[in-house]
């Protein structure tokens, strides 16, 4: 879920950043990129107050919550160079054609664009899949991931190695299958991603 969001609004947020030229785009863009470098472990606290406060402690929202904060800056840093490459004229031939403002980034941006949203919602969906501060501190019972759930067969006093392994292996499959399916196009947005300015 978080996922979808931040590459949802991430997508939108790249789109508007680049075709609409304001004084304050640079100062956003380095503000997103700002708050990617704030360590994770300093906001955990702030939001267990704030989620204690509206219920959303333990819950899959609120932990979906926690990992847009940090899943959606970099997928806005990640898609600019994508949506910054497509030529303007793609969008005065939409608008000449009766396209009207999403419309023209729905039918027109979205599909050019589709590669670095592929890459951009593997990686965030990865940096989700993995995320363990958040995970352990705004969770209890109800909404644990599976990295807080690995990590608890570790044991007081040994590790319990068969466990371990194979909740290390079922965590793996996902990452595994997403990976493998989406290889094509992970490629594709990666080498495209990396020649864009």
């Amino acid at each position: 879920m978080s996922s979808i969001v931040s590459v949802t609004l991430g997508a939108m947020a790249a789109y508007g950043l680049t075709r609409f030229r304001f004084k304050i785009n640079e100062l956003i863009v380095f503000g997103l990129l700002m708050l990617r470098m704030i360590p994770q472990i300093s906001l955990s606290v702030p939001f267990y107050m704030i989620f204690r406060s509206l219920g959303l402690n333990d819950t899959l929202i609120g932990l979906s919550l926690a990992h847009i904060s940090f899943n959606l800056p970099y997928v806005i840093a990640l898609l600019l160079p994508f949506f910054s490459s497509i030529p303007k004229e793609y969008e005065e031939a939409a608008k000449v054609d009766g396209c009207k403002g999403f419309q023209i980034f729905l039918r027109i941006f979205f599909p050019l664009a589709s590669a670095g949203i592929v890459v951009a919602t593997v990686f965030a969906f990865l940096m989700s899949w993995n995320e363990f501060i958040y995970a352990l501190v705004l969770t209890g019972s109800k909404a644990k991931t599976a990295p807080v759930v690995v990590n608890a067969f570790l044991g007081q006093y040994a590790p319990l190695w068969g466990q371990l392994s194979a909740a290390g292996t079922i965590m793996l499959l996902p990452v595994f299958v997403v990976t493998l399916s989406l290889q094509k196009y992970i490629i594709k947005g990666l080498s495209a991603g990396g020649i864009k300015g």
